[in-house]
């Protein structure tokens, strides 16, 4: 079973990857699953998968919460020798999501931006598995 989004920055980082054109243009037949936590061993390339990295830190001025602090992975996925299709498929999700605009329903956004770019290639049962993407840091404020 595939974990379905299950808060509002994950509900926003979904709808985000599964509504964006050009990411989704690089996909067989115009689509790129898009996948909470893990994709079905069965699942035919490429997909994305996004999970959190640290589900939050509640930051407070006095008394209330003034913002939370996430992080989150955000990986494509290819199978092959060549990672080019990766490697676009990773600037896509960059282009979506670094300093855009999005909307996390019951809070507003103050900014997502890429930190860090992860890069592996893997061997599972003699097929070679490219993941390219990065880590991005997320703040939002109550609304």
């Amino acid at each position: 079973m595939v974990n379905l989004p299950s808060g509002p920055i994950e509900a926003c980082l979904y709808s985000t990857l599964t509504n964006n054109a050009p990411l989704q243009a690089l996909g067989v037949g115009g689509v790129v699953k898009v996948f909470h936590r893990v994709a079905p061993e069965i699942e035919v390339n490429p997909f994305c998968v996004f999970q959190s990295m640290t589900p939050g830190t509640d930051v407070y001025t006095l008394s209330q919460r003034a913002y939370i602090d996430a992080v989150y992975k955000v990986e494509a996925y290819t199978r092959g020798p060549s990672n080019k299709v990766c490697q676009q498929l990773a600037e896509a999700i960059d282009t979506a999501l670094t300093d855009q605009a999005l909307t996390v329903t019951g809070w507003g956004l103050m900014y997502i931006r890429r930190e860090q770019i992860l890069d592996t290639t893997e061997e599972s049962a003699g097929v070679l598995w490219n993941r390219i993407g990065a880590l991005y840091r997320i703040f939002v404020r109550p609304s």
